[in-house]
């Protein structure tokens, strides 16, 4: 009876250690994030983080191109070129194709990323975003504001369908509604350049 309990015990404590370790590297991957958005922001090269640690010292080797920070939601996220393979839905927030960068007049920005509960859900606080609230992208050693001008859903459909005024700059951020049919569209409108 003993050799049973003890048997039985093996899997609850590797499913533990498990569960444990996967927390303690999100912990740390998190804890790297932070300063790479830091050092961006303080406009610091990333030096070496840990040589342990090679998939994340191959993702510096991606070199971040901007940030991404939403005040309201304490949200400060580096973003990547449009071409790296960082520039993932999956790993991060994520640049579309049909972007045109901020530094280009007349450009709007498509930024996407996941909604939920899981660690690369960094726009699971986009749904408290309101008129007026600020967004900051901090691009080639500018900072861009803009201001948010329109929240509305749309049916989750793989488009994408904003309406621009030719000689404005705009952001879009999308994820997906709290609704899980629809995806949530965030247009803001470029106010400043610092």
């Amino acid at each position: 009876m003993g050799k049973l309990k003890s048997i039985s015990l093996i899997p609850i404590m590797i499913i533990l250690a498990l569960v444990i370790s996967y927390h303690i590297y999100y912990h740390f991957m998190d804890n790297v994030a932070e300063k790479e958005v830091e050092n961006f922001l303080a406009k610091k090269d990333i030096k070496e983080i840990s040589t342990n640690n090679v998939e994340k010292i191959n993702t510096i080797k991606e070199k971040i191109q901007g940030v991404l920070e939403i005040p309201k939601i304490k949200l400060k996220k580096e973003f990547y070129d449009i071409n790296s393979n960082e520039n993932n839905v999956n790993k991060n927030i994520m640049i579309l194709k049909e972007s045109k960068m901020p530094n280009i007049n007349n450009s709007i920005l498509f930024i996407a990323a996941h909604s939920g509960n899981a660690n690369i859900s960094f726009f699971k606080n986009l749904d408290l975003l309101e008129l007026d609230d600020n967004i900051i992208i901090h691009y080639q050693n500018k900072k861009y504001y803009y201001t948010v001008s329109k929240i509305y859903e749309l049916k989750k459909d793989g488009t994408l369908t904003v309406n621009k005024n030719i000689h404005e700059n705009m952001l879009v951020l999308t994820t997906c509604s709290k609704n899980k049919d629809k995806q949530l569209i965030v247009v803001s409108k470029l106010f400043q350049t610092i």
